[in-house]
């Protein structure tokens, strides 16, 4: 017996629209954990006695809550002619204080769900590196015991949070009365984050850290690198992508095809608006960690790129965004990573495949000799406990 199940999708336009909160802390471990108890909360907060999520539902509307080192961003799929009121409810919503019952429930579920992190080596290396995106270098050694203890003590913002910017994508002119409710949300301008100091010659640090039931190792080595406004960003741009950025990248064909040790590795860079933070991820066996980090440094330093990696590498990076942009949701995200930068997107959406096409041979050169020459400024292990003998 066969069977045909047709799907019949609506033709009406959607609307998707991000908003970004700050979360107050004194350290950057303490509002990354703010953040994630907010994330867990905001869904549940009662407007007119009904938890956000349930009204949104009500209308029609998608809604979800995500947590970084930039604080919370609220993401909402809504139709065109509801975005007012669902807008209305996430102000409302926002405005009210946290009910003592649902602080209690979020920090019982970030602090369960550090449990889980903490055991999980790639969860925990992602955490990590996001945390030590948004700290001064001079703050990595204690990386992992800053976050452990802010995770384990989590507690309501010590301050109501702050939206501080919003974006908005759409197929359709939104009308003036949807354009005076998000504005609504933002208290005037955003008041871009002071930077912090950022030393320079910050030592090198090194966390080695204990994982459940892993066989393997897992190895993240990061360089501080300038800003995403930098001269130097696309060239490293390029960089990541020749090293790790696809299937047959550099990586790939050195610990995937000719050791067989591991099967995704990667090199990405990522930006806060202090500096930039460029990666290198690989699972290797327990016992290569050493061999591994040295077979990194020999592919980061011997550096010489061929004309078809080179053009293969700004042509992936320009294809990437274009499609990211060509989609509402994706578009909605991108553009929220740019805004948090303090950059505007479509200045951004412009101007980034034109810096791309910039990066000459010569200047990919200089720029990764001048950055990433040196020992990586972050390194994390994590990896199973040795058995100590009785």
């Amino acid at each position: 017996m066969t069977g045909l199940i047709t799907l019949l999708r609506p033709t009406a336009e959607l609307t998707w629209l991000r908003l970004r909160l700050q979360v107050g802390g004194r350290t950057a471990a303490e509002r990354l954990a703010g953040a994630h108890m907010l994330r867990a909360a905001l869904p549940e907060l009662p407007v007119g006695a009904i938890p956000l999520h349930a009204r949104m539902a009500q209308l029609g509307a998608l809604l979800s809550v995500s947590a970084d080192g930039h604080g919370v961003a609220v993401y909402l799929t809504v139709a065109p002619d509801r975005l007012a009121a669902a807008t209305e409810l996430i102000r409302a919503a926002i405005g009210a204080p946290l009910p003592a019952e649902l602080v209690r429930a979020a920090a019982d579920e970030v602090t369960q769900n550090w449990q889980w992190v903490r055991a999980d080596s790639e969860s925990l290396a992602d955490l990590l590196a996001d945390l030590a995106l948004h700290t001064a270098p001079t703050r990595w050694p204690v990386l992992y015991q800053e976050l452990a203890a802010a995770m384990t003590t989590v507690g309501p913002p010590p301050a109501r949070p702050e939206p501080v910017n919003a974006i908005l994508v759409s197929a359709h002119a939104p009308s003036p009365v949807v354009e005076q409710t998000i504005a609504g949300l933002l208290a005037g301008e955003p008041t871009a984050t002071p930077p912090r100091p950022d030393p320079e010659n910050a030592p090198p640090a090194t966390l080695r850290l204990p994982v459940a039931s892993e066989s393997s190792a897992l190895l993240r080595l990061a360089w501080r690198t300038p800003p995403r406004t930098h001269p130097d960003f696309p060239a490293l741009a390029v960089a990541a992508r020749i090293l790790g950025g696809h299937h047959r990248s550099r990586l790939m064909r050195a610990f995937r095809e000719e050791q067989g040790w591991s099967y995704s590795p990667w090199a990405m860079l990522r930006s806060a608006r202090e500096h930039g933070l460029w990666q290198v991820s690989v699972r290797v066996p327990a016992g290569r960690v050493q061999e591994a980090t040295a077979r990194i440094a020999d592919l980061v330093t011997g550096w010489a790129p061929s004309p078809t990696e080179r053009v293969s590498a700004i042509a992936h990076t320009v294809a990437e965004q274009r499609t990211l942009w060509s989609s509402g949701e994706s578009r909605l995200t991108l553009s929220g990573y740019w805004q948090d930068l303090g950059l505007s997107p479509e200045s951004e959406r412009q101007e980034w495949p034109r810096r791309l096409d910039e990066v000459s041979a010569n200047r990919l050169d200089d720029v990764v000799r001048r950055h990433l020459s040196r020992p990586p400024d972050l390194t994390v292990v994590l990896k199973q406990e040795e058995p100590v003998d009785a």
